[in-house]
């Protein structure tokens, strides 16, 4: 379970490191669904075996994120006979970590270090 901040413009799901192909699911709200079936609200799919990535942006009409809210991940094995390593990420970007930028207007959050 991930639990996206109020304030969150974006959230990443994530699988790397796999060893062998897995599909990545997610979810708000619970309980999850089996997998394989159309009850889920994002999937990653891809193949052949390789990393999964779904991304949520708050105000997308396609891949709404919901801030606030509760997200189920699950990572399913395609092949569920072959042992398989992977591991997930879910990551956020909150408004209060972006600066607006305005034409003509520049900035710089960049420290130096001596």
């Amino acid at each position: 379970r991930f639990d996206v901040s109020p304030n969150a413009l974006q959230a990443v799901f994530e699988t790397f490191g796999t060893t062998n192909d897995v599909d990545l699911y997610i979810r708000s709200g619970f309980p999850l669904p089996p997998p394989a079936t159309n009850r889920f609200d994002f999937a990653s799919t891809n193949t052949p075996a390789g990393d999964e990535w779904i991304g949520l942006v708050a105000g997308d009409t396609n891949r709404l994120l919901r801030p606030g809210t509760s997200y189920w991940i699950a990572v399913v094995p395609k092949n569920p006979l072959i042992r398989i390593s992977y591991q997930v990420r879910a990551t956020q970007i909150l408004r209060s970590e972006v600066t607006r930028l305005a034409n003509g207007v520049s900035a710089c959050t960049a420290t130096t270090v001596v």
